[in-house]
């Protein structure tokens, strides 16, 4: 009902693609075989240069430098785009961050009971893994959006874990000291 006719029926083409038959014969458009064939060229870039990578922000240059034919693209996978750009240091890094506040975040969730609280930062959760998924189609590691989300997430759950262990003590007081 929310999707347009005319992409299901470019989803049908998927469908219709057989061991005999290529992606290029199955997708009239010919978007499919591009995207194909930049994911090939991340790779092989990513491959090429596994440690430093070829520089943030670069990968457009690199992709038309290794495919002359695909010209300046984009890489439609975040991962992928990491790891050229970044290298394997640079993408665990990457890893690194998005998963530790994940980790943390579930943490401080099972152990406290549900209430609105806990739900709100449930979805919050929700909205960072499902920008997970989708940066498997789009390069998503420039947007700001991703950073403030993860940041709002993690500051939730650093409050809320505060809050929810001190909920039947009495507010601590601390001395005022003058300077």
């Amino acid at each position: 009902m929310l999707v347009p006719a005319a992409a299901w029926h470019r989803f049908e083409g998927i469908s219709k693609v057989t061991s005999s038959q290529t992606i290029g014969e199955a997708d009239q458009y010919g978007s499919a075989a591009q995207r194909l064939a930049i994911l090939e060229n991340g790779w092989r870039i990513f491959m090429d240069h596994p440690l430093l990578g070829v520089g943030i922000g670069c990968y457009n240059q690199a992709n038309a430098r290794y495919a002359p034919g695909l010209g300046r693209r984009d890489a439609h996978n975040t991962y992928i785009s990491l790891g050229a750009e970044m290298g394997i240091p640079g993408l665990l890094l990457w890893l690194g961050l998005v998963g530790s506040v994940l980790v943390q975040v579930r943490r401080r969730r099972r152990s406290l009971e549900a209430d609105d609280r806990t739900i709100q930062i449930l979805w919050l959760e929700r909205a960072i893994v499902g920008c997970l998924v989708a940066a498997f189609f789009a390069s998503y590691a420039g947007i700001t959006i991703f950073y403030l989300l993860l940041g709002m997430l993690w500051a939730a759950s650093n409050v809320l874990g505060r809050d929810a262990a001190d909920l039947g003590a009495p507010p601590a007081r601390r001395a005022l000291r003058a300077r």
